[in-house]
Formats: structure tokens, sequence, C-alpha cells
């Protein structure tokens, strides 16, 4: 009997320790739980030391699609002041006329891109060596064909000037130059004779163009001035050995003009 009671009594012994093993083995271990206030305070200390600096991004950042202009100073200046040209050249690409033009040119810029100008033209032409052949191809005498022509004597006209360029360039890495390129559409009126083995007729013409102009700085003062112009006009036609009328036709005259310019 006593040693029934021992085996009972061990038996409830090793069954209570094994109950505890296996309940320890499962359990979960626990979160350490801060204090949420604490957190609060860390995360407001933290906010303390941002910085704002939006208004450095609008002042010094510029978005990808902004516009940039550049900007240069400039050695010499055209705005609001006016100039004066003298220029000579000869007719380009015409046939049947050679010799040169001579020009007057008055501009006022009202700013570094935009100006105004008036323009005289005097034109002391003769003819080419085609005109010459033509002639005296029959007989070794003024019996060929003549063919039937005009020849430019004046004109004069106002332009409005648009500089969309303005450059520095190092001439042979000793000397800077500065210099404008310009565009100038024009309009006017034109002279003109119409050539004839009877005698010459005159005749006018409302003509338009445009000029390129490239103009290269010496000083504040002078530049030089290379312009290439052209007129577009009616030119009425006559016949070269009677000067009865023939037709009307667009001629397109082309002068090299280069020169001088003086802004006051």
């Amino acid at each position: 009997m006593q040693t029934l009671n021992i085996m009972i009594t061990a038996s409830l012994l090793l069954f209570t320790i094994f109950s505890w093993g296996q309940s320890t083995q499962y359990q979960r271990p626990q979160k350490n739980v801060t204090n949420k206030k604490d957190d609060k305070t860390k995360t407001s200390d933290k906010q303390e030391y941002k910085v704002d600096i939006s208004d450095i991004e609008k002042k010094y950042w510029a978005p990808k699609d902004t516009d940039f202009s550049v900007v240069q100073s400039r050695a010499y200046t055209k705005a609001n002041r006016f100039s004066l040209s003298l220029q000579a050249g000869p007719v380009v690409s015409d046939v049947y006329n050679s010799g040169f033009n001579y020009s007057l040119t008055a501009n006022y810029f009202t700013s570094e891109r935009h100006g105004f100008g008036a323009t005289y033209i005097h034109s002391n032409l003769g003819d080419t060596k085609v005109i010459e052949e033509f002639r005296y191809q029959v007989g070794g005498g003024k019996a060929g064909a003549v063919p039937d022509w005009g020849r430019m004597t004046s004109y004069y006209g106002i332009n409005y000037i648009w500089v969309p360029v303005y450059a520095k360039m190092s001439l042979l890495g000793q000397k800077i130059i500065y210099f404008d390129m310009a565009f100038s559409p024009n309009i006017g009126m034109i002279n003109y004779d119409k050539m004839s083995d009877v005698g010459n007729k005159t005749d006018s013409a409302f003509t338009y163009g445009l000029d390129v102009t490239q103009y290269f700085f010496l000083n504040k003062h002078w530049a030089i001035r290379a312009d290439l112009k052209n007129f577009w006009f009616k030119e009425n036609v006559i016949y070269s050995k009677d000067a009865t009328p023939r037709n009307t036709r667009t001629n397109n005259t082309t002068i090299f003009s280069l020169g001088v310019t003086y802004h006051f």
C-alpha cells in the first residue's frame, strides 16, 4: 500500500513538471511596448530640424519648360542712335548690265534688335560683253540682234530693320571682332531705262525687297557694313529695235554693297 502511494505521488509530480515545461515552450514572446508619448516627442524633435526650401527653389530653380534668354554685355550699342552709311558695289547676276551702284542710308535704332531706315541708290551702269557681242555679231557692225532689256538708274525707299544676331569672334587669336547681322524688308520706287537703238525711254515702278546686312564694329562710332540687296518689281519691256511696247515681266535686281557706317 505504501508502495502504491509512492507511485501515485511520483506520477503526479512528473505530470506537473511536464505540464509546466509544455506551457513555457509554446508561450509567445511579449513585444516591447514603448510609450507612445515618447514616440511623439521624438518625432516632433526631428521635425524641428527640417528646413523649408520652397522659396529657394522658386528663386533659383526653373521648370524644364521655361524659356531662357541670353543676356550679353555689348561693347558697342545701337539703341536710340542714328547712323549714316556710305556704300558702293556692283550689280550681281545681271547678264546685260555692269558697273557700280552708290548708296546713302540713314538708320535709327529704337533698340538693339529693331530699327528703321531710308536708302537712296544711284546707279552708274553700262553694257556687258554679252551686249557688245550681240551688237557686232553680224558683219562687224551694229546689225546684230540686240536683246530687249532695261537698266536701273536709281532707287529710293524705306525699310524695317530686324537684328537677330549679335556675336563676337576671335581674329587669329589676337583681336575680338563684334558684329551684327540684320534682315530688312523694304519698299520703294525704282527708276530704270528701257533700252532701245532708237533712244532709251525712262520708266519707274513700285518695288519691294529684302536686304541682308552685316556690321563689323571698329569702335563705338565706326563700323564696316556689307549688304546684299534684293529688289522685285514689274518691268515694262520695249523692243530694242524700234522702242515699241513688248510686254511686262517681273525683274529681280540684286546688288552687293560694301562701305562704312558712322553711329552718332
